[in-house]
């Protein structure tokens, strides 16, 4: 089995994520920490997967995309559309929060990619470089 990185930070900026999508007006559960994606939020009887990451960087810093595991965009697009749901990633960078609804048409090829200072060899996969430019800075961090 996959080893658990969750911390007590990651928990803290989950509930922040959280406290800010309730305040967007929408209603909110948290997933099991293994689960494909990490929040349902819904409203008005529609229903949105939510899978959120975290990069400690600004959202302009000079990376033109952001990584993500192929599978688990994959997975979790699969069962949005199974569900009739909308699959959405929310990154928490230094300076915002950024979103992107992950559209299949959106995806670029997949490449190899991930990190390699946990010495976990599931950290390298193949992977989608999502383009800067499909996400929508939502919420200013000072």
């Amino acid at each position: 089995m996959r080893s658990k990185y969750e911390t007590k930070t990651d928990l803290y900026n989950e509930e922040l994520l959280k406290t800010l999508l309730v305040e967007a007006g929408l209603q909110v559960k948290k997933t099991d920490v293994f689960h494909p994606f990490d929040f349902i939020a819904t409203n008005n009887g529609s229903t949105r997967y939510i899978e959120f990451k975290k990069r400690n960087h600004n959202f302009d810093s000079g990376y033109p995309s952001l990584m993500i595991s192929k599978n688990k965009v994959d997975n979790c697009l699969k069962i949005a559309k199974e569900d009739g749901a909308k699959f959405i990633l929310i990154v928490q960078y230094l300076d915002c929060f950024a979103f992107c609804h992950i559209l299949p048409e959106l995806l670029p090829q997949a490449k190899s990619g991930g990190r390699q200072d946990r010495n976990d060899a599931h950290d390298m996969e193949l992977c989608y470089f999502i383009d800067n430019e499909y996400f929508r800075k939502w919420h200013r961090l000072k």
